[in-house]
C-alpha cells in the first residue's frame, strides 16, 4: 500500500482503498477498522486522505475515513463539511444541508463551507436561499460577486420576459 497519510494512521492503495496503517485490509463492512486521530496534525492528514478520495471519486473510502474521524471527534467541522459534500454528491440533499449547516455552526468563519452550502441550495432549486448563503460572504470572494451579479442579471431578464418586454440577445 502506498502511504498517503501518517505512517501511524492510514494507507491507501493505488485503487484508492483506504486501510488502517499496519492492519490487513478492513472489510467494507468494518469501517471501524480505520482509526482517527486526536492530534490536530493527524486530523489534517486524515482530512487530506478524505479529500483525495473525494477528488478521485472514491466515495466509499472518503466516507469510511470521514466517519472514523467523526466517531472520534463528533463535531469536527471539516469532517462534517466534507461528509456534507459527499452526501450532496449522493443526492442526499437534506443530509448534505444538515451536515454543512452543522459545520458552519462549528466554524462560522469558513468561507468554503458557506460556498458549498450555497452551491447545494442552488443545485437543489433553492436559489433564493443560495443567494442568502452567498451574501453572508460579502464581497470577499470574486466568484461569489460574479454569481450574484449574473443571478441578478438573469432575474431582470426573466422579469422582463414575464412582463412581455423584448429582450435583446
Amino acid at each position: 500500500a502506498k502511504r498517503i497519510a501518517s505512517e501511524a494512521l492510514v494507507s491507501i492503495d493505488p485503487d484508492m482503498t483506504v486501510y488502517a496503517a499496519g492492519d490487513a485490509a478492513p472489510s467494507a463492512a468494518d469501517p471501524a477498522a480505520i482509526t482517527a486521530p486526536a492530534d490536530p496534525d493527524e486530523t489534517i492528514r486524515v482530512l487530506t486522505v478524505a479529500v483525495q478520495a473525494l477528488q478521485a471519486d472514491a466515495d466509499a473510502d472518503a466516507e469510511r475515513v470521514l466517519m472514523a474521524l467523526l466517531r472520534q471527534q463528533p463535531g469536527q467541522p471539516d469532517a462534517l463539511h466534507f461528509l456534507g459534500v459527499l452526501r450532496h454528491r449522493q443526492r442526499r440533499t437534506d443530509e448534505a444541508l444538515s451536515l454543512i449547516g452543522r459545520a458552519i455552526e462549528a466554524a462560522p468563519g469558513s468561507p468554503g463551507m458557506r460556498v458549498n452550502l450555497g452551491n447545494v441550495l442552488h443545485e437543489s432549486g433553492r436559489s433564493g436561499e443560495a443567494l442568502a448563503a452567498f451574501h453572508t460572504l460579502g464581497g470577499r470572494h470574486a466568484i461569489v460577486e460574479q454569481f450574484l451579479s449574473l443571478d441578478l442579471e438573469l432575474s431582470v431578464l426573466v422579469a422582463r420576459r414575464e412582463d412581455g418586454a423584448s429582450v435583446a440577445y
